[in-house]
């Protein structure tokens, strides 16, 4: 599901003229527990925005550093995929390299453990999560 998943968001970024005005639920029912977002703006590549993709349905992203992801992708595979038309939210992170946020962000279902917690001596002061 997660690879399906990828492919069409790959196919939609060259397929339509403006992705940054996709909503999730016009294409999708249900997304895979854990899928990666190409974002506009970040590159010169065209990508979507997770406020329009998601249509609300989200909490804010957090901060995570790209070391923590590959745990995280395989901590949310097991969940049930979300369902669009039930409105269920998903965690957003955003994948952090050093001290640069990297041009995607990582979705998850919100039943999969939160990850988002800051870490002492882990994060710099601007990428840090104060819950």
């Amino acid at each position: 599901m997660f690879l399906q998943f990828q492919d069409q968001i790959g196919r939609l970024m060259t397929t339509q003229t403006n992705p940054g005005a996709v909503s999730g639920a016009q294409y999708f029912d249900y997304l895979p527990p854990v899928g990666v977002l190409p974002l506009a703006g970040a590159t010169a590549s065209p990508g979507f925005t997770y406020q329009t993709f998601f249509q609300g349905a989200y909490r804010a992203p957090v901060f995570i550093p790209a070391a923590r992801l590959e745990g995280l992708v395989r901590t949310a595979m097991p969940f049930r995929p979300v369902n669009l038309a039930n409105n269920e939210a998903v965690w957003l992170y955003q994948v952090v390299e050093g001290t640069t946020v990297l041009p995607y962000l990582l979705f998850t279902s919100i039943y999969a453990p939160f990850q988002g917690s800051a870490q002492f001596d882990l994060s710099t002061w601007n990428f840090s999560n104060f819950l």
